[in-house]
């Protein structure tokens, strides 16, 4: 049996790039930063930083709801690109292709929390 799916919690670095396929698709491209829970040996805060692609109704409602600095909720599944280069030269990114968005509370920002009157929404609920 094999599982691949993740969830992270963290910051928009970015407005979410939002655009439609030659077909008619909304498909938005955003970055969410999630600081790691621990300090390095220099008593720095890591951050990891993960490219999302979400799709449909699910991009549309990122692009209304979500902005640089909002604090997001991703579940989603782990995907790679591959392509070669100008120079020949192999290439791989990373990224997650989002199911499911919703808000988060951001615990670093005094009177922060979740907007309790929009729902989270799925590829599921959007039909």
């Amino acid at each position: 049996m094999a599982l691949n799916k993740i969830v992270i919690f963290g910051t928009l670095v970015r407005e979410p790039d939002i655009r439609l396929t030659q077909n008619g698709i909304s498909v938005a491209n955003f970055t969410v930063c999630c600081p790691r829970d621990f300090k390095d040996y220099r008593g720095k805060r890591e951050i990891d930083y993960f490219d999302v692609t979400a799709w449909r109704n699910t991009a549309e409602f990122v692009a209304r709801y979500f902005g640089k600095g909002s604090a997001i909720a991703v579940i989603g599944r782990m995907h790679s690109r591959l392509w070669t280069d100008k120079e020949g030269a192999h290439r791989k990114q990373w990224y997650i292709e989002c199911d499911e968005v919703s808000f988060a509370a951001d615990d670093r920002r005094p009177g922060s929390a979740p907007v309790a009157a929009k729902p989270s929404f799925t590829e599921e609920e959007q039909g």
